[in-house]
Protein backbone atom coordinates (compact mmCIF):
# COMPACT_ATOMS: atom_id res chain seq x y z
CA UNK A 1 0.00 0.00 0.00
CA UNK A 2 2.82 2.39 0.81
CA UNK A 3 4.41 1.73 -2.58
CA UNK A 4 1.05 2.27 -4.33
CA UNK A 5 0.48 5.65 -2.68
CA UNK A 6 4.01 6.76 -3.52
CA UNK A 7 3.59 5.82 -7.18
CA UNK A 8 0.18 7.56 -7.33
CA UNK A 9 1.63 10.80 -6.02
CA UNK A 10 4.47 10.63 -8.49
CA UNK A 11 2.17 10.22 -11.49
CA UNK A 12 -0.29 12.87 -10.30
CA UNK A 13 2.55 15.36 -10.01
CA UNK A 14 3.29 14.83 -13.70
CA UNK A 15 -0.08 14.00 -15.31
CA UNK A 16 -2.63 15.53 -13.00
CA UNK A 17 -4.99 13.99 -10.39
CA UNK A 18 -7.46 12.13 -12.60
CA UNK A 19 -5.20 10.76 -15.32
CA UNK A 20 -2.47 9.72 -12.90
CA UNK A 21 -4.83 7.50 -10.90
CA UNK A 22 -6.44 6.04 -14.03
CA UNK A 23 -3.14 5.08 -15.63
CA UNK A 24 -1.83 3.63 -12.40
CA UNK A 25 -4.90 1.40 -11.98
CA UNK A 26 -4.67 0.26 -15.58
CA UNK A 27 -1.03 -0.77 -15.07
CA UNK A 28 -1.92 -2.75 -11.91
CA UNK A 29 -4.82 -4.71 -13.35
CA UNK A 30 -5.36 -5.52 -17.05
CA UNK A 31 -9.10 -5.86 -16.43
CA UNK A 32 -9.56 -2.19 -15.48
CA UNK A 33 -11.07 -0.10 -18.26
CA UNK A 34 -9.60 3.37 -18.37
CA UNK A 35 -11.97 6.04 -19.58
CA UNK A 36 -10.64 8.96 -21.48
CA UNK A 37 -10.68 11.90 -19.09
CA UNK A 38 -13.07 14.68 -19.96
CA UNK A 39 -11.53 18.00 -20.86
CA UNK A 40 -13.76 19.93 -18.47
CA UNK A 41 -12.27 18.08 -15.50
CA UNK A 42 -8.81 19.58 -16.07
CA UNK A 43 -7.64 23.18 -16.03
CA UNK A 44 -6.53 24.62 -19.32
CA UNK A 45 -2.79 24.55 -19.79
CA UNK A 46 -0.37 25.56 -22.47
CA UNK A 47 1.71 22.69 -23.78
CA UNK A 48 5.16 23.68 -24.90
CA UNK A 49 7.26 21.83 -27.43
CA UNK A 50 9.85 20.96 -24.84
CA UNK A 51 10.98 17.34 -24.52
CA UNK A 52 8.95 14.99 -22.34
CA UNK A 53 9.42 15.47 -18.64
CA UNK A 54 11.53 12.66 -17.20
CA UNK A 55 10.19 10.69 -14.26
CA UNK A 56 11.56 11.79 -10.91
CA UNK A 57 13.87 9.30 -9.21
CA UNK A 58 12.01 6.61 -7.30
CA UNK A 59 13.01 6.11 -3.70
CA UNK A 60 11.52 3.79 -1.13
CA UNK A 61 11.45 4.29 2.57
CA UNK A 62 12.81 1.37 4.62
CA UNK A 63 10.27 -0.80 6.36
CA UNK A 64 9.53 0.03 9.95
CA UNK A 65 11.56 -2.01 12.45
CA UNK A 66 9.56 -4.74 14.21
CA UNK A 67 7.97 -3.76 17.49
CA UNK A 68 9.89 -5.44 20.28
CA UNK A 69 6.93 -5.25 22.63
CA UNK A 70 5.07 -7.75 20.44
CA UNK A 71 7.64 -10.41 21.28
CA UNK A 72 8.14 -9.69 24.97
CA UNK A 73 6.28 -11.05 27.93
CA UNK A 74 3.20 -9.12 28.93
CA UNK A 75 4.47 -9.03 32.51
CA UNK A 76 7.98 -9.49 33.88
CA UNK A 77 8.90 -12.46 36.04
CA UNK A 78 9.02 -11.82 39.79
CA UNK A 79 12.33 -10.45 40.99
CA UNK A 80 13.04 -13.54 43.04
CA UNK A 81 12.36 -15.88 40.12
CA UNK A 82 15.33 -16.67 37.89
CA UNK A 83 13.69 -19.44 35.88
CA UNK A 84 10.38 -21.16 35.33
CA UNK A 85 10.32 -24.87 36.11
CA UNK A 86 7.98 -26.97 33.98
CA UNK A 87 7.25 -30.67 34.02
CA UNK A 88 7.95 -32.04 30.56
CA UNK A 89 5.85 -35.11 29.84
CA UNK A 90 7.43 -37.81 27.67
CA UNK A 91 6.05 -38.04 24.14
CA UNK A 92 4.79 -41.60 23.92
CA UNK A 93 4.01 -41.74 20.25
CA UNK A 94 1.17 -43.69 18.72
CA UNK A 95 2.71 -45.56 15.80
CA UNK A 96 0.40 -48.10 14.17
CA UNK A 97 -2.78 -50.05 14.70
CA UNK A 98 -2.43 -53.25 16.71
CA UNK A 99 -3.38 -56.55 15.02
CA UNK A 100 -6.84 -57.94 15.68
CA UNK A 101 -7.26 -61.18 17.61
CA UNK A 102 -9.99 -63.55 18.78
CA UNK A 103 -8.93 -65.79 21.67
CA UNK A 104 -10.71 -67.72 24.38
CA UNK A 105 -10.09 -67.21 28.07
CA UNK A 106 -10.08 -69.92 30.73
CA UNK A 107 -13.87 -69.64 30.97
CA UNK A 108 -14.12 -70.41 27.23
CA UNK A 109 -15.37 -66.90 26.46
CA UNK A 110 -14.29 -65.44 23.13
CA UNK A 111 -12.26 -62.28 23.75
CA UNK A 112 -11.37 -59.60 21.18
CA UNK A 113 -9.67 -56.17 21.46
CA UNK A 114 -13.15 -54.64 21.71
CA UNK A 115 -13.44 -56.15 25.20
CA UNK A 116 -10.59 -53.88 26.30
CA UNK A 117 -11.88 -50.73 24.60
CA UNK A 118 -11.18 -47.62 26.63
CA UNK A 119 -8.34 -49.26 28.57
CA UNK A 120 -4.58 -49.25 28.20
CA UNK A 121 -3.84 -52.87 27.30
CA UNK A 122 -0.58 -54.67 28.06
CA UNK A 123 -0.23 -57.94 26.15
CA UNK A 124 2.18 -60.46 27.65
CA UNK A 125 2.97 -63.44 25.41
CA UNK A 126 4.15 -66.39 27.49
CA UNK A 127 4.10 -70.18 27.82
CA UNK A 128 4.13 -72.68 30.67
CA UNK A 129 7.25 -74.37 29.24
CA UNK A 130 9.20 -71.06 29.26
CA UNK A 131 11.10 -70.52 32.55
CA UNK A 132 11.72 -66.73 32.00
CA UNK A 133 8.01 -66.35 31.25
CA UNK A 134 7.04 -67.97 34.55
CA UNK A 135 9.45 -65.70 36.44
CA UNK A 136 7.68 -62.62 34.99
CA UNK A 137 4.11 -63.64 35.86
CA UNK A 138 4.18 -62.15 39.40
CA UNK A 139 5.26 -58.81 37.89
CA UNK A 140 2.19 -58.69 35.66
CA UNK A 141 -0.08 -59.73 38.50
CA UNK A 142 1.18 -56.78 40.57
CA UNK A 143 0.87 -54.33 37.67
CA UNK A 144 -2.70 -55.46 37.09
CA UNK A 145 -3.52 -55.11 40.77
CA UNK A 146 -1.88 -51.67 41.17
CA UNK A 147 -2.93 -50.03 37.91
CA UNK A 148 -6.10 -51.94 37.02
CA UNK A 149 -8.34 -49.54 38.98
CA UNK A 150 -7.06 -46.56 36.97
CA UNK A 151 -7.29 -48.03 33.47
CA UNK A 152 -4.73 -50.78 32.83
CA UNK A 153 -5.67 -54.25 31.58
CA UNK A 154 -3.03 -56.98 31.43
CA UNK A 155 -3.82 -59.87 29.10
CA UNK A 156 -1.43 -62.82 29.40
CA UNK A 157 -1.60 -64.79 26.15
CA UNK A 158 -0.42 -68.39 26.58
CA UNK A 159 0.95 -69.59 23.23
CA UNK A 160 1.49 -73.17 22.02
CA UNK A 161 -0.02 -74.39 25.28
CA UNK A 162 -2.90 -76.45 26.65
CA UNK A 163 -5.56 -75.11 28.99
CA UNK A 164 -4.83 -77.83 31.56
CA UNK A 165 -1.15 -76.89 31.73
CA UNK A 166 -1.98 -73.21 32.14
CA UNK A 167 -4.47 -73.86 34.92
CA UNK A 168 -2.00 -76.09 36.73
CA UNK A 169 0.72 -73.40 36.73
CA UNK A 170 -1.64 -70.68 37.94
CA UNK A 171 -2.87 -72.84 40.80
CA UNK A 172 0.64 -73.92 41.76
CA UNK A 173 1.87 -70.33 41.94
CA UNK A 174 -1.41 -68.99 43.35
CA UNK A 175 -1.61 -66.35 40.62
CA UNK A 176 -4.69 -64.32 39.70
CA UNK A 177 -4.19 -63.44 36.04
CA UNK A 178 -6.29 -62.65 33.00
CA UNK A 179 -5.19 -65.43 30.63
CA UNK A 180 -6.03 -65.93 26.95
CA UNK A 181 -5.29 -69.16 25.10
CA UNK A 182 -3.52 -69.22 21.74
CA UNK A 183 -2.67 -72.90 21.17
CA UNK A 184 -1.49 -72.28 17.58
CA UNK A 185 0.54 -69.14 18.32
CA UNK A 186 -1.27 -67.13 15.62
CA UNK A 187 -1.46 -63.92 17.64
CA UNK A 188 2.25 -64.17 18.47
CA UNK A 189 3.06 -64.23 14.75
CA UNK A 190 0.56 -61.45 13.98
CA UNK A 191 2.41 -59.14 16.37
CA UNK A 192 5.72 -60.04 14.71
CA UNK A 193 7.25 -62.18 17.45
CA UNK A 194 9.00 -65.51 17.04
CA UNK A 195 9.75 -66.23 20.70
CA UNK A 196 8.51 -65.69 24.24
CA UNK A 197 8.37 -63.83 26.53
CA UNK A 198 7.28 -60.77 24.57
CA UNK A 199 5.33 -57.63 25.43
CA UNK A 200 3.47 -54.90 23.56
CA UNK A 201 1.19 -52.14 24.81
CA UNK A 202 -1.98 -51.05 23.01
CA UNK A 203 -3.62 -47.70 23.71
CA UNK A 204 -7.29 -47.03 24.32
CA UNK A 205 -8.00 -46.61 20.61
CA UNK A 206 -6.28 -49.84 19.55
CA UNK A 207 -2.89 -48.47 18.48
CA UNK A 208 0.59 -49.52 19.56
CA UNK A 209 2.43 -46.98 21.70
CA UNK A 210 6.05 -46.48 22.58
CA UNK A 211 7.12 -47.30 26.12
CA UNK A 212 10.49 -47.41 27.88
CA UNK A 213 12.30 -50.74 27.74
CA UNK A 214 12.96 -51.60 31.41
CA UNK A 215 16.42 -52.86 30.48
CA UNK A 216 17.73 -50.04 28.27
CA UNK A 217 15.36 -47.15 28.99
CA UNK A 218 14.93 -46.57 25.24
CA UNK A 219 11.45 -46.06 23.82
CA UNK A 220 10.14 -49.02 21.86
CA UNK A 221 6.86 -50.54 20.69
CA UNK A 222 7.84 -54.09 21.60
CA UNK A 223 10.07 -56.04 23.93
CA UNK A 224 11.23 -59.58 23.29
CA UNK A 225 12.94 -61.33 26.19
CA UNK A 226 12.77 -61.29 29.96
CA UNK A 227 12.60 -57.94 31.78
CA UNK A 228 12.01 -56.51 35.24
CA UNK A 229 8.54 -55.10 34.63
CA UNK A 230 8.53 -53.47 38.06
CA UNK A 231 11.49 -51.28 37.08
CA UNK A 232 10.85 -47.74 38.40
CA UNK A 233 11.09 -46.14 34.95
CA UNK A 234 8.46 -48.47 33.48
CA UNK A 235 6.19 -48.10 36.50
CA UNK A 236 6.51 -44.31 36.20
CA UNK A 237 5.55 -44.55 32.53
CA UNK A 238 2.33 -46.37 33.45
CA UNK A 239 1.54 -43.93 36.22
CA UNK A 240 1.98 -40.87 33.99
CA UNK A 241 0.18 -42.41 31.02
CA UNK A 242 -2.84 -43.35 33.12
CA UNK A 243 -3.08 -40.21 35.24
Amino acid sequence: MRKFIFELRRRESVLGPGLGLALLLSSCSPSVVVEKPRAENFPKATVSASPSIPDPPVTFEPDEPPRRDLFELSAPLPAHSKSVETLVMPDYKVLKEAPYFELKNLEQELITPDDYQGQLLLLNFWATWCAPCLAELPYFEKLSRDFGPIGLDVANIAVFDREAAVTKILNAKNLQLDVLLDPNGLSLADFGFTSVPAVVIVDRAGFLVEFPDPETGELTTEVSGSRDWLHPEFVEFLRRYLQ
